[in-house]
């Protein structure tokens, strides 16, 4: 997986302009220049399985203490964040207004192209687990 390495290498970095991003899926653009990449990091399942694990352990969705070390530590907490807001939401409030709501947060992310590309990580985040519990029926 060239230039997008997994949990406990270095931070994956953009091949053009060195911008550090995780690629949750094959030819996510970089959030800084949009070059896609060419390989994917399993981020986005280890979200799921995380936070099914979390749960059944504790009860919890995210642990009581969290360190964010890494740029996969990142993505991490950002997907586990995201699922125990959707479980948690009000009865009426959708999983777009969920959304809007989180990537309206100050995020340490600056620049046009991050809004997006955290949006995208989150609505991939949801496909997949819709994918999954559609799997299971």
């Amino acid at each position: 997986m060239e230039g997008f390495p997994v949990r406990g290498s270095a931070d994956a970095r953009c091949r053009r302009c060195g911008t550090p991003f995780l690629a949750f899926r094959r030819g996510v653009p970089c959030p800084s220049c949009g070059i896609p990449s060419d390989d994917a990091v399993p981020i986005v399942d280890a979200v799921l399985r995380t936070y099914e694990e979390n749960m059944r352990a504790t009860g919890r969705p995210i642990p009581a203490m969290i360190r964010v070390q890494s740029l996969w530590d990142d993505y991490l907490y950002r997907g586990l964040f995201l699922l125990k807001a959707l479980d948690g939401r009000r009865p009426r409030e959708s999983e777009e207004a969920v959304l809007t709501r989180l990537t309206d947060l100050p995020n340490g992310s600056v620049g046009p192209g991050w809004r997006g590309h955290v949006l995208d990580f989150y609505r991939e985040v949801l496909r997949t687990r819709a994918a999954r519990a559609e799997k299971e029926k």
